[in-house]
């Protein structure tokens, strides 16, 4: 089942995944993938993290300039497809997924191989992302700390 963690734009939806991780990752073999965002004077950069562990910077965004690391998210593609995991976390859907890079490789996949995973996509992205991948049946989530519950692997 796919569920999706949607809320407004800087509304702490990766702080909220981050206290998620914490209190799940013990109880079931979870796959982790976060992006915590640094802001650096003019730019913001977003970090993948893999079970709380930092991998590498994935995306810089000067402005309206958005420069991505590909190579990070494959890495983080080739583990996920070799491994197997009770459930995925992914932070998050945006812009360069429906471009086809980020983590649409990875999104793709797991969708095609019925995999329980909670995404985070922007309110705003909502509708898109849906029609994009072609997703009829999913479980909204907005606040993670109340309705965790939803998540059929969690009860």
């Amino acid at each position: 089942m796919i569920y999706i963690f949607s809320r407004e734009i800087n509304s702490k939806k990766t702080s909220e995944l981050l206290k998620f991780q914490k209190k799940f990752f013990k109880r079931l073999k979870l796959c982790s993938v976060l992006s915590p965002k640094k802001k650096l004077k003019n730019k913001r950069v977003y970090y993948i993290c893999f079970n709380g562990i930092k991998i590498s910077k994935a995306v810089e965004v000067d402005g309206k300039k958005i420069e991505f690391y590909q190579a990070v998210f494959d890495l983080v593609y080739d583990i996920i497809k070799k491994n197997e995991f009770d459930f995925y976390l992914i932070d998050e859907w945006g812009p360069i997924e429906f471009k086809k890079y980020g983590f649409y490789k990875t999104v793709k996949y797991l969708l095609k191989e019925k995999k329980d995973f909670l995404i985070c996509v922007r309110k705003e992205l909502l509708k898109d992302f849906l029609s994009f991948l072609k997703i009829k049946k999913y479980v909204l989530i907005e606040n993670l700390n109340s309705e965790y519950n939803k998540i059929r692997c969690l009860k």
